[in-house]
């Protein structure tokens, strides 16, 4: 528990109890220059500029979520990168990383480069960009010099020029992203799966409800994922599944890793903690796609969670304006927000029993930062960003949609009961939440750039 010497540093945290090395080391942590420089006993710690006593709060690595939708440009009244990274630090997010399903679509490396400008002047966390599939494939290597995280493919719609529905463009795609090293990210549902079905209940009597469910079946996810792997057996690219919802899902994706397949994935918490019985309860503010499923899928999950199966958590925070819920069941918007509740539940799952502190911090810290290539964050130790999430592990409350950063202040959760909620948003060795309150101004945060491929 050893770092270099300082005569005074910008930060120590002390009285904590921190998840250090796969264990809890009761003790404090020394920051400067937005740097770990020392784990270790209060006697041992260099003085510090300014002193946090967490009185015995659990310290974590910072969480990163690798799947969100900020919104902001033409969707900013649902949401923008300032309200978003504010939801993001309220819930003890360190890192987002945002999809390019936006209005405009992040489909050119030159509008992802404004994108990125824009953003700075908002965020006030780390903040990361995803980008679709262009209209050429040639456009791919443009890519790599603004230092995205990956390329996010639609399977149910494009959102360019290119025909997601051609399987010969798809292995091209694929060959062509694996030679830039970077992964794909999947929506596994595919366009001709939930059109069939649309198509042969147009005529039937069947709630606006059932329809939904119908056309984005267990199947539907199934027959997309085997499709997926099955163009990418002669190429090899890095596979991501995201928000994996089925049985069959994780029982595939056990498979492919099996085979040495280079494949990750990733489950939201309304897919570890909701099921169709809270659609029918809670109507289109429940509604998401993938849908929420049985319970014996929910079970799936959370056994595939366990078992390493699925990598990671992630929130596919997804704002939506009140009235885009409160309309016709067939008209309303899919997602829910997640950032300001993800913690909150996986906590309580935790005090359950349902999921362990070193496996928490593994899907939720370590193996974003891996999947991300992001080197120095995703652990507490010397050398690493300080990037910190800190908790109150035994605190007790109900989840207040209407208290949230975010501009969608709605939830399935709203109401729900708690125990664990993060207390404290430390980015870059910065404390940018405290109790509920964020601390620091429009542009503070900082945009990433993976510059690993």
């Amino acid at each position: 528990m050893t770092g270099k010497d300082h005569k005074s540093v910008d930060l120590v945290i002390k009285n904590a109890k921190i998840f250090y090395k796969q264990q809890i080391f009761e003790g404090g942590i020394a920051v400067d220059n937005g740097k770990i420089i020392r784990v270790g006993k209060e006697s041992k710690l260099p003085p510090g500029e300014s002193i946090i006593d967490v009185e015995g709060q659990l310290v974590i690595p910072g969480v990163i979520d690798i799947h969100a939708h900020l919104r902001d440009l033409k969707y900013s009244e649902k949401e923008d990168f300032h309200t978003g990274t504010c939801a993001a630090a309220n819930g003890g997010i360190t890192t987002v990383i945002d999809m390019p399903n936006t209005n405009p679509p992040t489909i050119s490396s030159a509008f992802l480069e404004q994108k990125m400008k824009f953003a700075q002047k908002k965020v006030v966390t780390n903040v990361g960009f995803y980008a679709g599939i262009p209209n050429k494939l040639e456009e791919i290597e443009s890519f790599k010099k603004h230092g995205i995280f990956g390329f996010k493919l639609y399977l149910a719609k494009s959102l360019s020029q290119f025909d997601v529905d051609d399987p010969e463009l798809l292995r091209n795609l694929f060959q062509k992203v694996k030679e830039n090293k970077f992964p794909i990210l999947i929506h596994a549902e595919r366009k001709k799966d939930i059109e069939k079905v649309l198509e042969l209940e147009k005529s039937g009597k069947i709630s606006a409800q059932d329809l939904y469910l119908k056309s984005h079946s267990e199947e539907v996810e199934k027959r997309a994922i085997e499709y997926i792997f099955e163009l990418n057996t002669r190429v090899g690219a890095q596979i991501h599944i995201c928000h994996v919802t089925t049985t069959s899902g994780v029982e595939i994706i056990q498979k492919r890793k099996n085979l040495g397949d280079l494949v990750s994935a990733e489950v939201t918490p309304h897919h570890l903690f909701l099921t169709t019985h809270d659609l029918k309860k809670y109507g289109a503010f429940a509604k998401m796609v993938p849908p929420l499923r049985p319970p014996n899928h929910m079970t799936a999950l959370w056994r595939g969670l366990n078992a390493g199966t699925i990598d990671i958590i992630a929130t596919d925070h997804a704002p939506h304006l009140l009235s885009e819920k409160e309309c016709d069941f067939s008209l309303a918007a899919n997602g829910i927000p997640g950032f300001e509740t993800l913690l909150p539940l996986l906590l309580t799952a935790m005090h359950k029993g349902e999921i362990t502190l070193p496996r928490l911090v593994q899907v939720m810290s370590e193996n974003p930062a891996k999947f991300l290539h992001l080197p120095y964050k995703g652990k507490i130790d010397v050398g690493y960003d300080a990037d910190l999430t800190i908790i109150a592990q035994n605190r007790e409350q109900k989840i207040n949609a209407a208290k949230f950063y975010s501009r969608a202040k709605f939830s399935p959760f709203d109401g729900r009961e708690v125990k664990g909620i993060p207390t404290i948003t430390i980015i870059n060795g910065k404390v940018i939440m405290r109790e509920g309150e964020i601390l620091v101004s429009k542009g503070s945060g900082k945009i990433l750039r993976n510059l690993e491929q």
